[in-house]
């Protein structure tokens, strides 16, 4: 054990590993002067309804073929691999993370899991975090747009016991207004598979959805170097492949559609859910809905002021 330590503490000081983190650091910091991203982000009802159907058919492929590597693209999961029982048990227990990372945002915030009582998880697929969130939080409803994602998930047998969760299926756009009621939405390494007039669209009905000093946790990609969006170049190029995409969304466009439903920033920090990459950004969110409390409002109530990490990337 002494001798693996001391190796790793060698290659870690190494001059190849400092240069790549020099080189990674800088990268980092050229983002900082990055140009803005040439994104079309808002688009009538048709072509929303056209992305959403698009984007349900592939996820549902997905769900039919490679449940676990869509949801956690790790060759080890893959189903040529045929992964053992331990690897599936370390699959689902891997969600844990997505609900402490939650719990983490919450605790910055001054805010606790039983002031809400209704979660929505928006992309359950197999369920990975779905038990974890069900036993902290009331009341879980567990959406996804994949019916074979959600077969699985009711399936698991961690899940199927559980009397406080609801499972979703989103059958069309129309369906996001099932999200009525709900106190928290959250959400992680899902939005970013959906075009950004998808994600904001979907983002739009979550925030309209939030009762009153709910909150939204979400995460999104929100910059890569000569990244661009629009529509005739998405069906002509993303779309007819039919394959899992990454996209990015601006943050003012983010912050713009929180301000007009009356969301606050509580924090938003950089985090990895892109993996280790020198030329993107990808934001975790927190916010609430409602004014800030005045001076007269209860300690339970009152919050500390946004904590913003904006542009350099960090390593969890």
């Amino acid at each position: 054990m002494k001798k693996q330590l001391g190796r790793l503490l060698y290659l870690l000081a190494s001059p190849s590993m400092r240069a790549l983190a020099n080189r990674r650091l800088r990268a980092s910091y050229s983002l900082n002067r990055g140009p803005p991203m040439a994104v079309e982000a808002t688009v009538d009802a048709a072509s929303l309804d056209g992305m959403w159907d698009h984007i349900s058919g592939v996820w549902s492929g997905l769900g039919g073929n490679e449940p676990l590597w869509s949801v956690l693209t790790n060759d080890r999961y893959l189903s040529k691999e045929n992964p053992s029982p331990e690897t599936i048990a370390g699959f689902y227990e891997s969600g844990r993370n997505d609900r402490d990372y939650l719990l983490a945002f919450l605790d910055r915030a001054g805010l606790t899991p039983t002031q809400f009582p209704i979660l929505a998880e928006y992309g359950c697929g197999v369920g990975r975090a779905t038990r974890w969130l069900a036993s902290t939080f009331r009341n879980v409803k567990a959406f996804d747009v994949s019916a074979p994602h959600l077969a699985m998930a009711r399936r698991r047998p961690e899940n199927s016991g559980l009397s406080n969760v609801d499972f979703v299926h989103l059958q069309r756009r129309d369906d996001l207004a099932r999200l009525a009621g709900i106190d928290l939405f959250f959400s992680l390494i899902v939005l970013q598979h959906n075009p950004p007039p998808v994600i904001l669209d979907i983002l739009n009905s979550a925030f309209a959805a939030l009762n009153p000093g709910g909150v939204a946790f979400f995460q999104v990609p929100t910059y890569k170097e000569d990244y661009r969006f629009s529509v005739a170049n998405y069906w002509a190029g993303a779309a007819s492949r039919k394959s899992m995409e990454i996209h990015f969304v601006p943050q003012a466009e983010i912050f713009r559609l929180a301000e007009g439903h009356g969301l606050r920033l509580l924090e938003v920090r950089n985090d990895n859910c892109l993996g280790s990459s020198d030329n993107t950004i990808s934001n975790t969110f927190l916010m609430r809905k409602g004014p800030w409390p005045d001076a007269q409002g209860t300690l339970e109530n009152l919050l500390v002021g946004p904590n913003i990490e904006l542009m350099r990337p960090r390593r969890r």
